[in-house]
């Protein structure tokens, strides 16, 4: 069924001025101005992003605590240590503070939980584990803004905590030593930095007060780093985020880390022309696996690895991880997708679901796929005595942070971002938990929220679809989360005979198009059941997004369709 197409306003005469101060064509001013960027200079900015242009690390607040004290361990050889998250923005914020640390000389470790055993976050275990081990200095990456006993503890036991994060704070911020995260600094000026831009920062201003210099290429390591853990973690790729992504993709294109060089080896990607769905689509998955079903060291162990023979052994391991977590992700799915269904059937607008069977590694992946079929938000738990935790995934204008919140009484702990979050259920409260959460819900949306849609740009025949066209195109990238991939709509266009089903379940459409006396081949990934209703021999309205096809050393555009619909 064809979803609602939005489409995004545009002032055609602001546009037009647009274009003519840049010197740019017509239809790409129009996506820039959709994207709030009618201001010549702003659309320069956009274009051109530097990072010389960044946000001064000295604006965090906490940041002047957290350099002083890592000095003073540098200068009295005290041992600190590193404690991430066991997903790839973890991982790489890590290896990230890592490789500062080896390169000031300063002795360190690393810790990263075990998903079952440990859970998310901090724990009192592990950080007494790190006092006996000698650590006295401990930098939390990618988690802690909620961990308020945890730094009390590391408190009384001497332990110095510093946290940096980028998740909502909660209405009580732990009392450690320094605490670094935009979202609780309100003279920093960009609130959506991902894990690793957190743990960037700190290394920036540690390198500018430091008095032995870094490692030659250190800089060069840490904004590839950077665009992996932010691109990984789906946030926003616009402001600051935008400059150290894109810098960081023409870094990693030609990698100075043997273990993703191997990881892109057997994943079978083509580094050197390596974009931000490479990443989140090819590196970031496998990348993540270990976190997710295995060893959640190996990926920190993968990126440090500087023997290519060592790599390459990590890398098919995680590699065998992931087409592991691939099959527990589909029994997870084929059990779930049925009692969503029920759910939705019964007219809940929010969706919780939970079984004993479910790998607590999978229900992240399984919530996000599920919200998306059902255009709904989703929570799938791992329900085990005692506790069971859990993901959630929604879409705006849902806020989870507000909805968990409101249902608090029935958790032990929650936190994450405004569409993705993660919570741990009081035993035997699951049932209660449910039900405020699906109230919540019923409150919070409407019946049009829940409705499918497809947000479309500009109509673009397929006349103009070119090189011109993709260089222009690549100006944008990189693409993601807040600088969408653009979608145009090529009108009264067909679909010539011969269009068939392909995939393992005929759930993908290939076709050829044509508008006018241009043809182009296309593939429409999930649009197999619209070929039933179409009549080919009628003109159709494409949504469809230009991209290069590369197979055997053959370089061909095609469509990439995103919907089709057919008046009646």
């Amino acid at each position: 069924m064809s979803r609602n197409w939005q489409q995004r306003p545009l002032e055609l005469a602001q546009a037009t001025a647009l274009a003519e101060e840049l010197r740019q064509p017509l239809w790409l001013a129009c996506l820039l101005c959709q994207r709030g960027l009618a201001d010549a200079e702003a659309a320069r900015a956009f274009l051109d992003p530097r990072l010389a242009d960044g946000h001064s690390p000295w604006m965090l607040e906490g940041m002047e605590r957290a350099v002083d004290r890592l000095l003073r361990a540098q200068r009295d050889r005290e041992r600190v240590a590193v404690w991430g998250d066991y997903d790839v923005d973890g991982v790489t914020s890590a290896t990230l503070l890592l490789l500062l640390f080896k390169s000031l000389g300063i002795k360190a470790e690393y810790h990263i939980p075990d998903r079952i055993e440990d859970g998310y976050g901090l724990n009192r275990r592990g950080l007494e584990q790190l006092w006996g081990r000698g650590c006295r200095v401990v930098v939390s990456v990618d988690c802690g803004v909620s961990a308020c006993a945890e730094a009390l503890a590391a408190r009384a036991m001497g332990l110095d905590l510093i946290i940096t994060d980028h998740h909502e704070p909660g209405p009580e911020l732990p009392q450690a030593l320094a605490l670094l995260n935009p979202k609780t600094a309100p003279r920093y000026p960009y609130a959506m930095l991902g894990g690793v831009g957190v743990a960037y920062k700190l290394a920036l201003a540690l390198l500018e007060r430091a008095s032995q210099g870094a490692d030659e290429g250190l800089q060069d390591r840490m904004l590839e780093l950077v665009a992996l853990g932010t691109v990984a973690d789906v946030a926003p790729l616009d402001g600051e985020n935008r400059a150290m992504v894109r810098e960081g993709i023409r870094r990693l294109r030609a990698t100075r880390f043997p273990g993703l060089a191997a990881l892109a080896e057997v994943t079978g990607i083509d580094i050197r022309r390596l974009d931000a769905s490479g990443i989140g689509f090819g590196l970031a998955p496998s990348l993540n696996a270990g976190g997710r079903i295995g060893d959640p060291r190996m990926g920190v162990e993968l990126l440090l690895c500087q023997d290519r023979g060592k790599a390459l052994e990590l890398a098919r391991l995680l590699d065998a991880e992931n087409q592991r977590r691939r099959s527990v992700e589909r029994a997870v799915l084929d059990q779930a997708r049925p009692l969503a269904q029920a759910r939705v059937d019964a007219g809940a607008r929010a969706i919780l679901l939970g079984s004993p069977d479910w790998h607590p590694g999978v229900v992240g992946l399984a919530a996000s796929r599920l919200s998306e079929a059902f255009c709904r938000p989703v929570g799938v738990f791992s329900l085990q005595k005692g506790q069971s935790k859990g993901s959630l995934r929604c879409r705006p204008p849902f806020r989870l942070p507000e909805a968990l919140q409101a249902c608090s009484a029935h958790l032990q702990r929650f936190g994450g971002h405004a569409v993705a979050a993660g919570a741990t259920v009081a035993d035997g409260a699951f049932e209660a938990f449910r039900a405020e959460f699906e109230a919540y819900a019923l409150q919070a949306l409407s019946e049009a929220d829940l409705v499918p849609s497809l947000r479309v740009d500009l109509d673009l025949d397929l006349g103009q679809v070119g090189e011109e066209l993709m260089r222009g195109l690549s100006q944008l990238s990189p693409f993601g989360m807040g600088n969408p991939k653009p979608v145009f709509v090529a009108r009264g266009a067909r679909l010539l005979q011969g269009a068939k089903l392909v995939g393992s379940q005929g759930e993908h459409l290939k076709a050829t198009a044509r508008q006018g006396v241009r043809n182009l081949p296309c593939i429409g990934f999930g649009l197999g059941a619209a070929l039933a209703g179409l009549d080919l021999g009628r003109p159709l309205d494409l949504a469809y997004q230009p991209s290069w096809n590369e197979f055997m050393g053959r370089r061909e555009l095609q469509l990439e369709l995103k919907d089709i619909r057919q008046e009646a």
